[in-house]
């Protein structure tokens, strides 16, 4: 394990890679995370995405009813119908148009930051093809500690069975049941008597085995792009960009699974 200036210098290089690479579509993208905090008060989170959906669900039921009633008649009806397609249509072109422009500025502003599994869904440890959530903490330290994250990662994942903590531990204990029934992506601070610093936050992301060096979960470090000022959620860095940087302590039980997610 790199010692934490060698970290933190390893961290910035690849953020640097990562913001040279953007724009260019050979180069391996995340997609913008599941919840992104516009930072105006607005919170593009489940709610928006749901209604995103129901948006495209409206539209293409409208367009239907709009092709029948073309059919079966002319009139007032249509013209309403059509009139209310245009409406959904607008808003699901709007709905896009703010996500994607907000993923864009995501992916300009995020950075590299070190992370920790805490859980995830046992599924992800074996190679498959399923993309499910999970928990890690991440250190938004200017000189981040592997080996510290790692073990407040194993602190943190015992609060579990722990069904009595200190009031102060708590809260962590209970985003973790949460998060074991219904995925959530809020940050929650880790007490500095777990991780050493005020800089580590227990954050739900989304595990996708297309940015995994073998497809699934085979060690405890990781890397994901995350904006510290933002209470959001945070993606994953392509495993293609820190490849290279000599930190592969996975032990694969399948060699030739390496960068795939079915093997």
């Amino acid at each position: 394990m790199p010692d934490p200036a060698g970290l933190a210098a390893i961290c910035r290089r690849l953020s640097d890679r990562h913001a040279e690479a953007l724009g260019d579509p050979e180069q391996p993208q995340p997609d913008p995370p599941f919840c992104i905090d516009c930072g105006n008060g607005r919170m593009l989170g489940v709610d928006w995405q749901l209604r995103g959906d129901l948006a495209l669900f409206a539209m293409l039921l409208l367009v239907l009813a709009c092709l029948v009633t073309l059919i079966l008649t002319r009139g007032p009806l249509l013209w309403s119908l059509a009139g209310l397609t245009a409406l959904a249509t607008m808003y699901f072109v709007w709905h896009r148009g703010r996500l994607r422009t907000a993923g864009a500025h995501w992916l300009q502003q995020a950075q590299v930051c070190p992370a920790a599994v805490v859980m995830a869904h046992h599924s992800l440890f074996e190679p498959g093809s399923s993309t499910m959530p999970g928990a890690m903490l991440v250190s938004f330290a200017a000189e981040p500690d592997a080996d510290r994250l790692q073990a407040a990662a194993r602190l943190v994942f015992a609060l579990l069975r722990d069904r009595a903590p200190p009031p102060r531990l708590q809260p962590l204990r209970e985003w973790l049941v949460a998060s074991t029934r219904r995925q959530h992506y809020d940050r929650l601070r880790v007490p500095r008597e777990l991780a050493g610093d005020d800089h580590t936050f227990l954050i739900g992301l989304r595990l996708d085995r297309e940015l995994m060096p073998h497809g699934y979960l085979d060690r405890k470090l990781w890397f994901v792009l995350a904006r510290p000022d933002r209470n959001e959620s945070v993606e994953l860095l392509p495993y293609q960009y820190w490849w290279h940087e000599g930190l592969d302590e996975g032990n694969p039980r399948r060699a030739d699974a390496r960068g795939s997610a079915t093997a």
